[in-house]
């Protein structure tokens, strides 16, 4: 029976090959862990347009939860549904925003629900609660719903 040898040329082209292997065995597991990373910090746009939606209701004091969300490409419009709590009997309730694209990667949409109705009608005659939402993907800081600064008279 013949013994098995290996040559010290088959060894430096075995080495190589395993080494290459690990290194892109761990280059795969960091790229899917930065890629994970990422999913957090830049979120979905749905996630996105989620969060400012709630927090443009609770700015205006009644949070709301985000219950679902469509995009329609054709209008290029969002359909969000949400769930409240009304402020004045604790009774639930539900109700949906259809968000419209206006310009730079912004969508304006009212929340006609009645505990969102105002008793005065603003400059362009709506009762309903104004949303604004920014589209991050498009690279603006999304900072629609921010109080306005009063300044000083002195």
């Amino acid at each position: 029976m013949k013994r098995f040898r290996i040559s010290l040329a088959s060894l430096l082209l075995f080495v190589p090959i395993v080494a290459l292997s690990i290194a892109l065995h761990r280059s795969r597991s960091e790229i899917a862990r930065l890629r994970s990373q990422l999913d957090t910090v830049f979120p979905s746009p749905e996630l996105d347009i989620a969060i400012q939606v709630e927090r443009a209701t609770a700015n205006a004091g009644i949070p709301v939860d985000t219950t679902m969300i469509q995009y329609n490409p054709v209008g290029a419009t969002y359909m969000v549904g949400f769930t409240y709590i009304d402020p004045k009997d604790g009774s639930p309730g539900s109700g949906t925003i259809k968000l419209r694209h206006e310009r730079d990667g912004r969508y304006v949409g009212f929340i006609r629900s009645k505990p969102f109705l105002k008793s005065q009608a603003d400059d362009n005659g709506e009762f309903g609660l104004v949303v604004t939402v920014v589209d991050g993907t498009l690279g603006f800081t999304p900072r629609p719903n921010a109080p306005e600064l009063k300044q000083n008279g002195g």
